[in-house]
């Protein structure tokens, strides 16, 4: 398993913590919806990291 930096767990937890709140709020049940807003939480992420470097 790969390492993961303390910087990088908190953006996963902070991640997991925001899909469980979506699912509550919006009503989102079936993983793929669950999914698709992951990914577009992650793309914020990847750009924001590109942008650091």
């Amino acid at each position: 398993m790969p390492y993961i930096r303390d910087r990088d767990f908190a953006r996963i937890n902070e991640l997991v913590l925001t899909l469980k709140q979506l699912a509550e709020k919006e009503g989102y049940t079936s993983l793929p919806d669950i999914a698709a807003r992951a990914l577009k939480i992650m793309e914020r992420y990847i750009v924001e990291a590109e942008e650091e470097e």
